[in-house]
């Protein structure tokens, strides 16, 4: 693993390590707020923590998210997990792991900051960022180059051999297993950022960016479609071709349905900047302000994170956990929250 020559100061001590994943539970915690991480060195360990150990975490949120421990520094830009010791994060300009006890960073970048993660398993990771550049891992890591030079701003792979990027002048490029290709798109892109992109299908995908610009590919060409509104959509998420969710700005909520692109009430006026969904009664969305949404399958309710960062990663592991990550007002402040459901 490389050196954490630029990450180093960041990883704050935190007590034992093995408490680096949990929390306990404030006064105001209800019943049914999710318990300290499972399968974890502190959830296996005979004997529970003293009560200076406990004095070092912090209190798990009334909806039960509970901060994890030890990257509190720098600018956290998305999140990717497959349970409580796998989890990738992008940490302005490197790329850091945390396997349930400690934080190490496995990829650091000089002046290339990362904007976008995803991935299919946990052998098929993708992170891009600035100036074109995009990594890959497929048990080690790997550097590629997308054909422009713009930043891309989120990357979306199905499985292994396929991954689609976005970014900066209406820029959408693919991967087709031994390198990265531009897509033609409409011109009205070349005047947008892209900001996201998801699809059920390699046949069938979205991309969504600025003033409510919104594209479908087909398995041929990009189009533009109406969204039906302006403001900036920059995330998009779902379940299947029929079932898909887009956020943005001010509190804006799409859900297409296979047919058509309706609105639906969020509830909030804050910018919501990821979302993600499992099922068509199980989605989530988070945002400015330490906002935090869910949605039941009838509508969305606040989920209350407790905290006023800018929460601008979310990731959950399918009927099992939720992570968001975030940064605060004041510049260096960053944290990171799970939620087990």
């Amino acid at each position: 693993m490389p050196s954490s020559r630029l990450l180093a100061p960041l990883l704050a001590a935190v007590g034992a390590l093995p408490l680096a994943l949990g929390c306990h539970k404030s006064a105001t915690a209800t019943s049914d707020a999710a318990p300290a991480a499972s399968g974890s060195a502190a959830a296996s360990a005979s004997a529970a923590p003293s009560a200076s150990a406990k004095a070092l975490l912090p209190p798990c949120s009334a909806a039960g998210w509970c901060e994890v421990m030890g990257l509190k520094q720098g600018q956290l830009h998305g999140v990717w997990a497959t349970g409580p010791s796998n989890v990738f994060v992008l940490w302005s300009t490197a790329l850091v792991h945390f396997d349930g006890l400690t934080w190490q960073p496995v990829r650091e970048l000089e002046n290339v900051r990362l904007w976008g993660l995803s991935g299919s398993r946990a052998s098929d990771l993708w992170a891009v960022g600035e100036k074109g550049a995009a990594y890959h891992f497929d048990g080690a890591w790997h550097e590629t180059q997308a054909p422009a030079m713009e930043p891309l701003r989120a990357v979306f792979t199905r499985g292994p051999g396929e991954a689609w990027a976005v970014g900066d002048g209406g820029v959408i490029v693919r991967w087709d297993g031994k390198a990265w290709k531009p897509t033609p798109t409409p011109p009205v892109a070349a005047r947008h950022s892209l900001l996201a992109i998801w699809g059920a299908d390699p046949k069938d995908l979205w991309a969504v960016g600025e003033e409510g610009l919104l594209l479908r590919w087909d398995g041929k060409a990009w189009s533009a479609t109406p969204s039906g509104v302006t403001t900036t959509l920059g995330a998009l998420s779902g379940t299947s071709a029929s079932d898909i969710w887009a956020t943005g700005a001010k509190g804006v909520v799409l859900h297409w349905d296979g047919s058509a692109w309706s609105p639906v009430q969020s509830g909030t006026q804050h910018a919501l900047f990821a979302v993600w969904a499992d099922d068509p009664k199980d989605a989530w969305a988070v945002g400015y302000a330490g906002t935090a949404l869910h949605w039941d399958g009838a509508k969305w309710i606040p989920s209350d994170v407790g905290t006023d960062y800018e929460l601008h990663g979310l990731w959950g592991v399918k009927k099992s956990e939720m992570w968001t990550v975030g940064f605060g007002k004041k510049a260096g402040k960053s944290a990171t929250w799970r939620r087990k459901l």
